[in-house]
């Protein structure tokens, strides 16, 4: 393509890919004391995450830092149960044409 003087010639590009979110595995197995953990996360759109209302009591998201890679950082409190219990976090685009990830957070119970 030449460009010469005032002789400009106009091009229009059209990338209509397809929505990509990654999250960096399915699962997170957490000790029973809790602690804080990442979720890594890529993607080219807008995306959401939701946390399932049982376990929003006890696994907290708090933070995101993000660009086009990220991260979504969430604290486990501790279980004082012996019983190990399981949340599942939904990540998804905010079109209904995006993808749905889940990831689920599986901690174990205390031995008292």
């Amino acid at each position: 393509m030449k460009w010469q003087n005032a002789d400009y010639q106009s091009l229009n590009f059209d990338q209509r890919g397809q929505s990509v979110i990654l999250i960096e595995g399915e699962s997170v197995e957490v000790p029973a004391e809790g602690g804080r953990y990442e979720i890594n996360v890529k993607y080219n759109t807008e995306y959401s995450f939701e946390i399932e209302q049982s376990a929003q009591d006890w696994l907290h998201c708090v933070g995101t830092r993000a660009l086009q890679e990220g991260k979504i950082d969430f604290v486990v409190d501790e279980n004082e149960s012996a019983d190990e219990r399981t949340a599942k976090v939904t990540i998804s685009g905010k079109k209904a044409s995006d993808p749905v990830n889940t990831i689920t957070f599986t901690q174990a119970g205390s031995i008292k």
